[in-house]
């Protein structure tokens, strides 16, 4: 099973997004839990604006993006601690709490061992079947910078705009 992030809204540290994932993978009981980043997204207007404020019992309590991270991390081990299944955490680069260029070393602070933490890109092997990842979506960033001459209709452009609905 594959979760790819941002698990928030735009505007929102409630990470329904991945509660929802954890339940169908408990549910479902995959072998392999791949998430891929963001966790801790650089374009979500809460996080952007550095007031991390989260709901702790029946105040709110402000954490650092570290501290996020952690918390994040720890949801899912607790949500899938009773299931063999095997988490695999690979960052992007625009998890804010790990600002790396591609390519991307592992997440290493505050990873339990019940994780495998890879980099980015990376290529797994699941029972002798090879996987290559790179948590990038290269066509996305490529678009804008190019340019074509006498394109009717301008096939770069329409495929910008479904990108962007």
């Amino acid at each position: 099973m594959v979760g790819a992030g941002p698990f928030t809204f735009r505007n929102s540290l409630g990470y329904q997004g991945l509660i929802d994932l954890l339940a169908l993978a408990k549910k479902d009981k995959p072998q392999v839990l791949i998430l891929l980043g963001p966790f801790v997204d650089m374009n979500n207007a809460e996080i952007n604006t550095g007031d991390l404020y989260v709901s702790q019992g029946t105040g709110k309590a402000y954490v650092t993006y570290e501290e996020l991270f952690k918390d994040i991390i720890s949801t899912v081990q607790r949500e899938l601690k009773d299931q063999k299944t095997k988490v695999v955490l690979v960052p992007s680069y625009k998890d804010i709490n790990h600002c790396q260029p591609l390519p991307q070393v592992p997440f290493s602070e505050g990873i339990s061992a019940n994780f495998i933490v890879a980099p980015n890109p990376c290529e797994l092997v699941i029972n002798d079947v090879t996987f290559a990842i790179i948590n990038t979506d290269i066509v996305k960033d490529m678009c804008p910078n190019i340019f074509a001459k006498n394109m009717d209709p301008a096939k770069i452009d329409l495929s910008l705009m479904a990108l962007h609905e």
